[in-house]
């Protein structure tokens, strides 16, 4: 499956997902609202059978306008949770920002995590009429302490 492009008017409030380039024409959505969702690769901090206390989640963005943002968390595939009482509810972290003041601004989203696994991805899912300007993800950090390392073996040499 190829890997789906998002791009974003400069001057409107419109976000695009191109997928296969060169098949996909790019259009929005019939109804006028398109909605992005953008999920990182899965990452292993500690190796592939290494295992982490992952603690917090933080997105900084570059953004010229107001926005609204979703941000979700998995680890090891699966949607981290938090409890109501004895509900188990599934964690998503809403943010909204109104446009910046002096403009362009860089805003840091972060989320707090605390689940122990061996992988993570974070998705973020905006829609395109809850933008305005530009919006730009710029880099995604993932806080957390390494409770063992993956196994490795030693190089033979002969």
């Amino acid at each position: 499956m190829p890997t789906p492009v998002y791009a974003a008017e400069n001057t409107g409030a419109r976000v695009y997902r191109i997928g296969r380039v060169g098949f996909d024409t790019g259009a929005q959505d019939a109804g006028g609202v398109y909605t992005a969702t953008l999920r990182t690769d899965t990452f292993a901090p500690a190796g592939e059978d290494g295992l982490v206390l992952f603690r917090r989640a933080a997105v900084r963005i570059w953004h010229t306008g107001a926005y609204e943002l979703l941000m979700r968390i998995y680890v090891d595939g699966v949607q981290t949770t938090y409890y109501v009482g004895t509900t188990v509810t599934a964690q998503e972290v809403t943010f909204v920002r109104s446009a910046p003041s002096p403009s362009p601004a860089e805003q840091v989203e972060e989320a707090d995590i605390e689940k122990v696994g061996t992988s993570i991805e974070i998705e973020l899912v905006l829609n395109s009429d809850d933008i305005t300007g530009i919006f730009l993800p710029e880099t995604i950090e993932i806080h957390g302490r390494v409770i063992r390392q993956s196994k490795s073996r030693v190089a033979e040499t002969t």
